[in-house]
C-alpha cells in the first residue's frame, strides 16, 4: 500500500511538472508585444469584422490555462487566425497546427459550402469524380456547418461570409495530425466520399517550364517567385520563344508567394520604358513601385492566367500587368493575399509570425486583393485545361 501511495505522489509530481513547463510570465510578455505590434503596425487591424476588445480579454484570460508549449505555440495561432487573414500567421507549427492551404478551395453562403476551385493543373492524381460545384456535407464525419462553428476562434463574427469561407478552407486544409474525409453531394446529386489526403499534387524540380502550342509559348512559374535563379531562367526561356505569336504566362503555381526583385524584372521583359507598376500605402506615407525595360524586350500579346492558388507577388504581377495595359488577365479569383509582410520574432520563443506592414494596390488605387481578372474563365469539369484553351483563342484572335 505504501508504495502504492508512493507511486500516485510520484505521477502526481510529474504531472504537475509538466503544466509548469510553460513561464505564464514569458507568455503573456509576448501576447503583450504582440498585440501591441498588430495595433501599430498591421494595416488591417481596425479593418476586420472582430471584437477587439474581445481578442485581448479571452486570450489573456487564457494564458493561465496554457499547460505546455504545444498549447502556446496553438494559442498564438489562434489568436492571429481571429483576423481571416492567410497573410497573417506564425512562421512555424506543430502536428495540431492548421495547414496554410489545400487543393481544393470552397465558397461558403450562409450553411451552405460549395466546392468552387480545384488546383487541377497542379494535380497529379486521387480526383476520380466531378467534384466541381459540389455541396461539402461533412468533414472526417462531422457536420460540415457545426465545424465552422466550432473552429477555434472565439470573436468573430461568423455570421460574415467572408469569415465563413475562409474558416471552410482552413477546415479543409486540415490539422497535420488528422486525416481529411470529405463527403460531399455532387451537382448530379450522388453522395461521394474525397480523401483530400490520396490527392497526388506535383512536385516540380524545375523553377519554370515552358512548350509552343500553335505558335504561342506557355511560360509556366512553378512556384519560383522567391527564387532569384528565375531571372535568368524566364530570360532563356523568353529568347527560346522570340518566334511565337504571344507568350501565356502561367501564375496558377505562385501559392507561396516571392520577392518582387525577382517578379519585376520578369516584367520588364514586356515593356520599352519606365512605367508605374504598384502603389503602397501605409500609415506614414504612400509611394509608388516601378518597372523598367529588362532584355529581351518581347513586344507581342502577353496573356496571364491566375487562379485560386495564384498569391502574393503573384497577384501583384497579374494586377500591375493589367493596371499598366501590357497583358491581359485570364482566369478566376487568386488567393486574396492582401498587403506586403514582414516578419517579427517573438522575445521569449524561438519563432515568429509575419504580418502585412503596408497595402498594396493596383495603380488606380483598388486593393491588390480584391482584384479580379476581366476575361473569367469558368470551370465546368475536371479534366479540360480551360484556362490555356482560353488563353490560346485570346491570342489568336488579336493576331
Amino acid at each position: 500500500m505504501n508504495r502504492l501511495i508512493l507511486f500516485f505522489l510520484l505521477l502526481g509530481n510529474v504531472a504537475l511538472g509538466q503544466t509548469n513547463i510553460v513561464d505564464k510570465l514569458k507568455v503573456r510578455q509576448d501576447f503583450e508585444k504582440l498585440m501591441s505590434n498588430l495595433e501599430t503596425n498591421y494595416v488591417y487591424y481596425n479593418t476586420k469584422d472582430v471584437d477587439l476588445n474581445c481578442i485581448k480579454n479571452y486570450y489573456s484570460q487564457k494564458i493561465d490555462s496554457i499547460k505546455n508549449s504545444t498549447e502556446v505555440l496553438l494559442f498564438f495561432e489562434y489568436i492571429l487566425d481571429e483576423f481571416y487573414d492567410s497573410h497573417l500567421h506564425l512562421n512555424t507549427s506543430n502536428k495540431f497546427s492548421y495547414r496554410l492551404y489545400s487543393p481544393i478551395f470552397v465558397s461558403t453562403i450562409g450553411d451552405k459550402t460549395e466546392i468552387s476551385s480545384t488546383w487541377k493543373d497542379q494535380i497529379e492524381s486521387g480526383l476520380n469524380i466531378n467534384i466541381t460545384n459540389a455541396e461539402i456535407l461533412s468533414f472526417n464525419g462531422v457536420n460540415f456547418n457545426e465545424l465552422i462553428e466550432k473552429f477555434p476562434t472565439h470573436c468573430q463574427n461568423k455570421n460574415n461570409n467572408e469569415i465563413r469561407t475562409w474558416i471552410s478552407n482552413k477546415i479543409l486544409s486540415g490539422r497535420r495530425n488528422e486525416p481529411r474525409i470529405v463527403t460531399l453531394k455532387t451537382k448530379a446529386g450522388k453522395i461521394e466520399t474525397l480523401d483530400i489526403d490520396k490527392i497526388k499534387i506535383r512536385k516540380d524540380t524545375n523553377l519554370l517550364s515552358y512548350k509552343i502550342i500553335d505558335n504561342i509559348g506557355v511560360i509556366r512559374l512553378n512556384n519560383s517567385l522567391g527564387e532569384t535563379k528565375t531571372i535568368k531562367e524566364f530570360k532563356q526561356a523568353l529568347n527560346k520563344l522570340e518566334e511565337t505569336n504571344g507568350i501565356i504566362l502561367d501564375l496558377r503555381n505562385t501559392v507561396d508567394g516571392g520577392n518582387t526583385n525577382i517578379a519585376y524584372p520578369i516584367a520588364g521583359h514586356f515593356t520599352n520604358k519606365k512605367m508605374i507598376f504598384q502603389k503602397y500605402i501605409n500609415k506614414q506615407e504612400n509611394f509608388d513601385d516601378y518597372i523598367k525595360t529588362t532584355k529581351p524586350k518581347y513586344n507581342k500579346p502577353l496573356i496571364v492566367l491566375v487562379g485560386r492558388w495564384t498569391g502574393s507577388v503573384g497577384e501583384g504581377l497579374a494586377s500591375g500587368f493589367d493596371g499598366t495595359g501590357i497583358g491581359k488577365i485570364v482566369g478566376t479569383e487568386m488567393l486574396k493575399l492582401a498587403g506586403a509582410t514582414k516578419s517579427y520574432k517573438f522575445s521569449n520563443f524561438n519563432y515568429g509570425y509575419q504580418y502585412s506592414y503596408i497595402e498594396v494596390l493596383h495603380i488606380t488605387g483598388y486593393p491588390r486583393e480584391k482584384f479580379v481578372p476581366k476575361y473569367k474563365v469558368v470551370c465546368n469539369d475536371d479534366i479540360e485545361d480551360e484556362f490555356i484553351k482560353e488563353g490560346i483563342r485570346m491570342i489568336n484572335h488579336q493576331k
